[in-house]
């Protein structure tokens, strides 16, 4: 993906040098406009994008002591870390979110509301994971689950089911099944939840559409994968040409429209093959399994 200071400098090297290119940038998103706008209401195979979380395995060794009424929690035999703050923690079937004091000590959000015993089991979890990393900013729509680790989908559910199965189920299980998107988290970036939660650590892939970027800024990248490159610079050129009255813009718009078409029956299979995965019709594709698939689309 280039940037509109390289589009700039790639189109003013095919026009005479003492003419200037003003207004360049709005040439860049009439012609990302004209790309975007070919697919009628379809999609090309790279606003489809990929990224992958690992589940955290769950913790339940040792038995904790209680109090009613008191947040503070004592282990027996447990090895709590610093990483287990904010994990839930399920406690006689009642669900608190934990923080971590030392290896045998924590503290509940809440006044324990059981009856006050020792030795009592427990489960520490996580079942919201927020899509962090360069990906977050990417994603408009979560369109599948695929579980790496064990070779099989994750179905959506409405999120309130899932809410309420966790509340009133204490269930665990080697790998999840079903998952729900959970707005945001701090930072804004998308959170998923997912049930039964993990009794062990699992690769999940997630499968989304892409939120457009539009440049605003001569050094912004243009959203766009390179092989698209060609065709691209093609259309600004021929913008370029109709906004300096050239006579012969029009048969650059051509060329470039024909260019685009080419592109666009190129991208077809690949396409639909991403939209079968999606309806879960088919398994991931094989080449799907790095973060992006404009890298692998065409060669």
């Amino acid at each position: 993906m280039a940037t509109v200071h390289e589009a700039r400098v790639r189109v003013q090297e095919l026009i005479p040098r003492e003419t200037a290119l003003r207004g360049f940038l709005g040439m860049v998103k009439w012609t990302l406009a004209h790309i975007r706008q070919r697919s009628y209401g379809s999609m090309w195979s790279f606003d489809f994008g990929s990224a992958s979380f690992d589940t955290v395995a769950s913790y339940d060794t040792g038995t904790v002591d209680v109090t009613n009424g008191d947040t503070a929690i004592t282990g027996n035999s447990t090895v709590w870390t610093s990483a287990m703050t904010g994990r839930k923690i399920r406690i006689n079937n009642i669900v608190y979110t934990f923080t971590y004091v030392s290896g045998t000590s924590g503290t509940l959000d809440k006044s324990y509301v059981g009856d006050t015993d020792t030795a009592v089991n427990y489960i520490i979890y996580q079942d919201i994971y927020a899509l962090d990393g360069d990906s977050a900013n990417d994603v408009r729509t979560v369109e599948r689950l695929w579980d790496e680790t064990n070779e099989v989908s994750l179905s959506a559910q409405d999120t309130l089911r899932l809410k309420s199965l966790d509340n009133s189920t204490a269930t665990s299980s080697v790998r999840t099944r079903y998952y729900s998107l959970e707005g945001r988290d701090s930072s804004n970036n998308p959170q998923l939840r997912v049930w039964p939660y993990p009794t062990d650590v699992a690769r999940i892939r997630y499968f989304y559409t892409k939120r457009h970027t539009v440049p605003t800024a001569v050094g912004d990248t243009i959203d766009l994968p390179s092989y698209m490159d060609e065709c691209f610079h093609q259309g600004v050129y021929s913008r370029a040409l109709q906004v300096l009255r050239s006579g012969d813009w029009r048969d650059e718009r051509n060329e470039f429209l024909r260019m685009l078409e080419d592109q666009w029956v190129n991208d077809q299979p690949l396409r639909d093959q991403i939209i079968r995965f999606h309806r879960m019709e088919v398994p991931p594709p094989a080449f799907w399994k790095g973060n992006n698939t404009s890298l692998l689309i065409q060669g």
